[in-house]
């Protein structure tokens, strides 16, 4: 027990036969990946959303992309394996892809607010009066 009362932490360490199975379950065909996305189910059904709620979702979507390539490029290349640097590219090359496909395509989901005109912007001829 530590000092607190609380016990110990329990510290795993991988056996030899638990090595061999991982390393064994790296050798078989991977399933089709699976994209679920619950952003992507709403925006799916746009005509039964409040437009506000859908510009503070979409708008939420693209913060969190732009949040996690921040967090990817942050990562030093510090004594990664060929595969964890192909992964991280990977990963960053689909977040920036997506987005950028967010950016540019916002305004099919959600139209910009019509500008409307100042009453000091209307100018009256003297014609007009």
């Amino acid at each position: 027990d530590n000092l607190d009362g609380r016990p110990e932490r329990k510290v795993y360490c991988i056996t030899g036969v638990g090595r061999e199975r991982f390393r064994k379950s790296l050798h078989v065909l991977p399933a089709v990946d699976r994209v679920r996305s619950d952003t992507v189910f709403i925006m799916f059904f746009t005509d039964m959303v409040d437009r506000g709620h859908l510009a503070d979702v979409y708008d939420g979507y693209l913060a969190q992309y732009r949040g996690l390539i921040k967090c990817i490029e942050s990562l030093l290349n510090l004594g990664f394996l060929a595969g964890q640097l192909w992964a991280r590219g990977l990963g960053l090359a689909f977040y920036r892809a997506s987005a950028d496909y967010l950016d540019q395509h916002r305004a099919m989901l959600i139209p910009a607010p019509v500008k409307t005109r100042n009453r000091s912007d209307l100018v009256v001829e003297d014609e007009d009066i």
